[in-house]
């Protein structure tokens, strides 16, 4: 239930600016192909981190890297919040990219830690049925609160505020976590 919700937060925040790259970059002034050079760089940068995070997971566990990819989620969304050139939102798209994969691959990894390969299963279709809900609820969240504002930042606020909220659920997580390797040791 837990990384149940915590999918549902990350992805309601990870989708804000993903969908919503090329509307912000025409607000910014800039024209669309600066939004789609954006969004490549995110995934980029996904495909790139997912294997560092997977093999980072193998070291220091899935709960550590996903809290640390929650983290960087953070720094980026509070980024969008503050881009004002193009040097900016490249930067802060590539450090939005980190995460972008690898915190979900992370969950199918804690579920694994959790139950098994045989009971992490079906509890993965369940965390990614919300994860995805979550990505479709951040983007049409992002129009909503754009078509309010007629601004982003109250979006990327909303994003960031969904974000924290899925850092807070993994670290009860890992708290839960390490209690129980800690009462079984």
């Amino acid at each position: 239930t837990l990384l149940s919700a915590a999918g549902f937060c990350c992805c309601t925040a990870m989708a804000v600016p993903f969908v919503h790259m090329v509307a912000f970059c025409g607000d910014l002034g800039f024209d669309a192909a600066r939004g789609s050079e954006a969004v490549s760089l995110i995934l980029l940068a996904a495909v790139a981190s997912t294997f560092a995070m997977g093999r980072l997971a193998d070291y220091v566990s899935p709960i550590t890297v996903s809290l640390l990819c929650s983290a960087i989620q953070v720094v980026s969304l509070t980024g969008f919040l503050a881009v004002q050139g193009l040097l900016s939102l490249y930067t802060v798209s590539v450090i939005h990219g980190i995460p972008y994969i690898a915190i979900v691959q992370g969950y199918a990894l804690i579920l694994r830690q959790l139950y098994g390969p045989t009971l992490a299963g079906w509890r993965l279709g369940i965390v990614m049925l919300f994860a995805m809900a979550g990505m479709a609820i951040g983007g049409w969240l992002g129009g909503v609160i754009f078509d309010a504002t007629l601004s982003y930042r109250a979006a990327f606020q909303a994003a960031l505020a969904f974000n924290l909220v899925n850092l807070m659920l993994l670290g009860v997580l890992y708290l839960a976590q390490r209690r129980r390797v800690f009462n079984l040791g």
